[in-house]
């Protein structure tokens, strides 16, 4: 529970931040960023489990609590990434102009105009990555050590059932 809780807020904070930045920037390769953020939905969870075993293994963070979070936050990032990509192409970026004309700063115009209208999107986007985060039993297995989740730890029981 800790570490769905741990990975679906950094996976909200950092997805988010990267969907606004690709809504809202100009950045020539766009696309491919986007595409990028969207890979670990396509690829099946055991190449992501092995990929970052390969990483956390040569860092020396296999079978710590901060590698468990990171590998659940890299599957949570793209969920959060297509909710709040949604949410912020279909909300009017005349509002934000018009928050600007009226001398308000970036953050006066983030905590008053924007955030309140997507905050609906931020909520589905945290829920939406706490489930993925929490059911996760593939990269859990190859990373998490000593650490036990839920859904590990069910896994474990069923096998010693049968």
């Amino acid at each position: 529970l800790e570490v769905a809780l741990a990975a679906s807020t950094l996976a909200l904070l950092l997805g988010g931040s990267a969907a606004y930045g690709l809504v809202r920037g100009r950045c020539a390769g766009r696309l491919v960023i986007e595409a990028n953020f969207i890979v670990p939905i396509v690829v099946p969870s055991i190449i992501t489990a092995l990929a970052l075993y390969l990483v956390f293994a040569r860092t020396g963070l296999l079978g710590t609590l901060p590698a468990l979070i990171i590998g659940h936050m890299v599957l949570g990032i793209p969920v959060v990434v297509l909710v709040m990509t949604v949410a912020f192409r279909s909300f009017d970026v005349r509002l934000e102009q018009v928050a600007f004309t009226l001398g308000a700063s970036t953050r006066v115009m983030l905590w008053r105009v924007l955030l309140p209208n997507v905050l609906p999107s931020i909520g589905a986007a945290w829920i939406f990555a706490f489930i993925t985060s929490f059911d996760e039993v593939i990269v859990t297995t190859f990373i998490s050590g000593t650490y036990e989740t839920v859904p590990k730890r069910m896994f474990n029981e069923l096998a010693l059932q049968i």
